[in-house]
C-alpha cells in the first residue's frame, strides 16, 4: 500500500480477555478461542496475534508490516473494556495512536467515568458499543440512544467537540437506532457522530444499505467506517464483491469525505489478512486516487485531528 497513506479508524487492543455480553461472561481457552457462559466457543484472536491478548507493541508490528501509520483504538464490551490499556498505548505511542474511552451507561458513577476518560486520559471520544449480539443492548435491551441516560452525555459531546462512536448493529436489531441518531447528529451538530460497520450489513443487503445512507445523507456530521465489511459478508470471499458494492453505494451518496477505512483487528484477522483488508477495496473498486486517499486516511485525519 505504498500508494496511499493509511490509517486504521478502528482497531482494538486486549491486555486480557475479559468479554461480557448477550452469552454471559467469556473465557479465554487459549490460543485466541474463548467460550462464553451458554457453551458456545468463537475464535477472536488468530494464534499468531497472540492468542490470550493482543498487545500494543504487537499491533504496531502488524501495522508497520501493512503499511499503516496510525490507528483509532476502539473499545467494546465483547472483548472487555481496555480503557486503561488504550491510554498505556497512546502513552506509548503517541504519533501512532489515539484512543476512544467506553464506558456501560447504566453505571452509577457513568459520568464521572465518562469525565475520567476525556478530562484526565485526553481521549478524543466514547465509543458506545450497543448492538444486540456484540454490545451491551445484549443486556441491557430498554436502552435508547436518544434516552434520559444520554443527555447528559450528549450535551457534555457538545461542549467539548467530541466524537461520538456506535456500533448499532444490523437492520431489525432493537439496536438499529438510526433514526434517533440522525435526529440527534441534527440536534448536537458539534458533535462527529461515527457509525462503525456501514451497518453491519451481510452480503447481498444492497436495498437495505442504499436506505440507510440515505437517511444519514442530509447528517453531515454523520460518518461510516468500514470495519469487518468483508467478514460480515461472509461467506463471500475476496474479492467480497457485496462489500465492494456496498463501499461504491456509500461513496455516491454519502461521499468519500464521510467514509473511513477500519479493519476491526484483531478478530477480522481470524478471516481475512490484514493486508487484504486493505487492499481489497483499491484492486476491486473504480475511484480516483483522491478518492481513495480520502477513504484510507483523509476522513480519520479530519474526524480525530490525526
Amino acid at each position: 500500500m505504498d500508494r496511499y497513506e493509511v490509517i486504521d479508524a478502528h482497531a482494538h487492543l486486549i491486555e486480557c480477555i475479559k468479554g461480557f455480553g448477550y452469552h454471559g461472561e467469556m473465557r479465554s481457552l487459549g490460543g485466541g478461542r474463548v467460550r462464553w457462559a451458554t457453551g458456545e466457543e468463537i475464535q477472536i484472536i488468530p494464534p499468531e496475534l497472540g492468542g490470550e491478548h493482543f498487545s500494543y507493541d504487537r499491533l504496531i508490528r502488524e501495522m508497520d508490516a501493512c503499511g499503516i501509520g496510525s490507528a483509532v483504538l476502539m473499545q467494546g464490551s465483547i472483548y472487555g473494556f481496555q480503557n486503561e490499556y488504550a491510554h498505556e498505548a497512546v502513552c506509548a505511542y503517541p504519533d501512532r495512536f489515539t484512543a476512544l474511552g467506553a464506558f456501560d451507561p447504566y453505571c452509577r458513577c457513568y459520568l464521572d467515568i465518562m469525565r475520567r476518560w476525556i478530562e484526565e486520559f485526553r481521549f478524543c471520544g466514547l465509543k458506545f458499543e450497543m448492538s444486540t449480539n456484540s454490545g451491551f443492548m445484549g443486556y441491557h435491551s430498554d436502552f435508547y440512544v436518544n434516552g434520559e441516560r444520554m443527555r447528559p452525555v450528549l450535551e457534555y459531546a457538545q461542549k467539548h467537540g467530541l466524537v461520538l462512536s456506535f456500533d448499532i448493529g444490523t437492520f431489525g436489531d432493537p439496536s438499529f437506532q438510526i433514526d434517533r441518531i440522525v435526529a440527534l447528529a441534527q440536534k448536537y451538530d458539534g458533535v462527529e457522530f461515527v457509525i462503525e460497520h456501514m451497518f453491519c450489513p451481510a452480503a447481498d443487503q444492497d436495498e437495505k444499505v442504499c436506505d440507510a445512507l440515505k437517511k444519514i445523507e442530509t447528517a453531515g456530521n454523520i460518518y461510516v467506517t468500514l470495519a469487518s465489511l468483508p467478514s460480515l459478508c461472509a461467506p463471500e470471499t475476496y474479492p467480497y464483491p457485496s462489500a465492494l458494492r456496498y463501499i461504491k453505494l456509500a461513496s455516491e451518496i454519502i461521499g468519500v469525505d464521510r467514509i473511513m477505512w477500519g479493519s476491526d483487528i484483531p478478530v477480522s484477522v481470524t478471516r481475512a489478512p490484514y493486508s487484504q483488508l486493505i487492499s481489497f477495496i483499491c484492486e476491486g473498486i473504480t475511484l480516483s486516487a483522491d478518492e481513495l486517499q480520502k477513504i484510507y486516511a483523509g476522513t480519520a485525519k479530519k474526524v480525530y485531528g490525526l
